[in-house]
């Protein structure tokens, strides 16, 4: 850099230079560059330190020359793009992401960006994975999302709260309860809490009843809680030891068989289950077409995409309308609401189409269905 004839501007102290106090250069400044690098002159001085040049800040060693890259002032740390200009918002470097709070800080600790929680370690670096704050878990998505909910991490799964804290001991979701462990993860098979037994199957899910497991059969009141001692069963009374398995001549008639491990013996193949859950769904009725003029099916499900789990297993559900004409795909206009004409005449068949992808294996399945058919 020439430095004939220039001075150090000195509108600010030297000791306290923020992006707060300093002001914005007036249309005298002017960008030079040599082989070192770019500087910003304004008259006989060059800039140092923080700068407002045209609505965007950058930030100028004591030499003059503009900074680029990560810029550590008075303990805070900023980036300079290649430009100069101060970057805000997300900005990946080598593989990690970081977040330029709207006055240009690096953050750390917890950072919530258009409704959505991420944490940042105090390197600034994103986190991903699980996440340990004040003694409580967190789990970040891939993406650096707080996640809640139920999430599943290396075949277990956890369940995390509205605020992203990691869940133990009970809870209930939807109607069912479950059991998570002091790791966090959902406990299957027999439950010890405070001496009190209970049983939970392999999705978690906690059970009641008289049920069979590993060949000795068991009662479970309606709390979960297993029961010794007489107990009456549909006016029946019945023995269980203290280890809970009932004994005598009259042993009562478990509902479900289960292994040790939650597991049901005798389990329905996958494709049973989806057929079995999704049965109702593939029931609709239509209108008279060739009186009315139009499909106006009436359906027990709205038609979309969702994420479910079934049998423990991450799936993604697809439901929708068919509609064939001599067994080919009919070209159809309207929707569901006013109805659907179809173009040509023939043969029409409608039904409905529910697919189950099956995201752990990669497996695609059909639920059976019966169509409908007429002459148009």
């Amino acid at each position: 850099m020439k430095k004939n004839g220039f001075r150090k501007l000195a509108a600010v102290v030297a000791t306290v230079i923020t992006i707060a106090t300093t002001s914005q250069l007036g249309v005298t400044a002017a960008w030079k560059q040599d082989s070192k690098g770019w500087w910003n002159t304004e008259g006989n001085a060059y800039s140092t330190g923080w700068k407002n040049i045209n609505g965007n800040w950058y930030n100028f060693g004591s030499d003059g020359y503009m900074k680029t890259g990560w810029a550590k002032d008075n303990g805070t740390w900023y980036y300079l793009q290649s430009s100069g200009a101060m970057k805000t918002g997300w900005m990946k470097d080598n593989a990690a992401w970081y977040f330029l709070q709207p006055s240009g800080a690096m953050k750390t600790g917890w950072a919530k960006d258009n409704g959505t929680w991420y944490f940042l370690q105090p390197s600034g670096a994103m986190k991903t994975g699980w996440a340990k704050d004040n003694g409580v878990w967190y789990y970040l998505q891939s993406s650096g999302e707080m996640k809640t909910g139920w999430a599943k991490d290396n075949g277990i799964w956890y369940y995390l709260q509205s605020s992203g804290a990691m869940k133990t001991g009970w809870i209930k979701d939807g109607e069912s309860w479950y059991y998570l462990q002091s790791s966090g993860a959902m406990k299957t098979g027999w439950v010890n809490d405070n001496g009190t037994w209970y049983f939970t199957n392999s999705s978690g899910v906690m059970q009641s009843g008289v049920i069979e497991v590993d060949g000795k059969v068991y009662t479970l009141s309606s709390t979960g809680a297993m029961q010794t001692g007489n107990i009456v069963i549909d006016g029946l009374t019945y023995t269980f030891e203290k280890s809970g398995a009932a004994i005598g001549d009259k042993i009562p008639t478990p509902v479900l068989k289960f292994t040790a491990s939650g597991d049901l013996v005798n389990k329905e193949t996958f494709q049973e289950s989806i057929d079995t859950q999704y049965k109702a769904d593939t029931q609709f009725t239509l209108n008279d077409y060739n009186t009315e003029g139009n499909i106006k099916p009436v359906l027990n499900f709205t038609p979309g995409t969702e994420n479910v789990i079934i049998d423990g297993q991450d799936c993604i559900v697809t439901k929708d309308l068919y509609v064939s004409l001599n067994g080919k795909d009919a070209y159809v206009d309207g929707n569901l609401e006013s109805g659907y004409t179809v173009t040509g005449t023939g043969t029409v068949e409608v039904n409905v189409s529910i697919s189950v992808l099956n995201t752990e294996t990669g497996k695609l399945y059909y639920v059976a269905s019966t169509p409908i058919t007429f002459e148009k």
